[in-house]
């Protein structure tokens, strides 16, 4: 992938990003479409330490040391669809506590 050339970007495809290649120090907003993945390696750090499957629209914030290495400052995902993610798992939990209570 070429060098990005504004501080917010717009990704869009699928496939995998292993680096953002070379830049200036800097920070960069970025917009994930569904369907990428993010793979963790020495130019992509990310916060997570692991490959990130993105099936969401998601935002990202990375910073460049200057010598082709990202660091992942923050990633987040939609609120209302991760909100809604969170609820359905404990949900679930709920419905499998109560099967447990049942004579």
């Amino acid at each position: 992938m070429k060098a990005l050339d504004s501080n917010a970007v717009h990704i869009t495809g699928k496939g995998s990003i292993r680096s953002f290649g070379k830049a200036p120090p800097v920070l960069k907003r970025v917009l994930f479409e569904a369907g990428i993945t993010l793979e963790h390696s020495p130019e992509l750090q990310l916060l997570c330490c692991r490959d990130r499957n993105i099936s969401v629209p998601s935002i990202g914030l990375y910073a460049s040391d200057g010598f082709g290495h990202w660091n992942e400052v923050h990633f987040t995902r939609p609120v209302a669809r991760e909100l809604s993610r969170r609820l359905d798992r404990i949900e679930q939990r709920l419905e499998a506590i109560e099967r447990r209570l049942e004579p």
